[in-house]
């Protein structure tokens, strides 16, 4: 019995280890990106971490942890259980990053369509992306958005612990 529940927990830690998962970001438009990333404590509000990304047009990537962001990451914020705002965080490099990503798993993005190259936003819709299933504390968002120049999914694969943004 003491084998079991030995395996048990040293199982249910492997999951907890691979918490965040992959985040699959597929571009097929010919648009850049400007969005908002934010991932959460697997099962609260906080820890949060907020990133602001710039995502170029027809380019896909798999970002394997916040730190591996990089050269699409502006910037990262850590918000903190009790905390009002949020801590800057380098990326990459950050250890505070490395820690919550055992705990915290991809749950929404925000994403504005721009002209590729230039700062001009098109007359697409914003667009909030998240699992409604798994909806993120005070956010609302859907998996799928069929905008006026690009449409955009969003969904996991609970199996792999990917998460997919998939823009076209």
């Amino acid at each position: 019995m003491k084998k079991l529940l030995v395996s048990l927990f040293l199982f249910s830690l492997v999951g907890v280890i691979n918490a965040q998962g992959k985040l699959y970001l597929q571009n097929y438009s010919v648009y850049d990106l400007q969005m908002r990333l934010e991932a959460q404590h697997i099962t609260n509000c906080t820890p949060e971490i907020i990133g602001s990304l710039s995502f170029p047009a027809s380019t896909q990537d798999i970002i394997e942890n916040y730190n591996d962001s990089a050269p699409f990451a502006m910037s990262w914020g850590v918000l903190l259980p009790g905390a009002s705002s949020a801590i800057s965080q380098p990326v990459p490099g950050s250890g505070l990053l490395t820690t919550l990503s055992s705990i915290t798993q991809w749950r929404y993005c925000w994403f504005k369509t721009f002209y590729a190259g230039t700062i001009t936003a098109t007359n697409d819709v914003d667009f909030t992306m998240a699992d409604p299933n798994n909806l993120p504390c005070s956010f609302t968002g859907t998996d799928y958005i069929d905008g006026n120049l690009t449409d955009a999914f969003w969904f996991t694969i609970p199996s792999m612990n990917a998460t997919y943004l998939v823009i076209q």
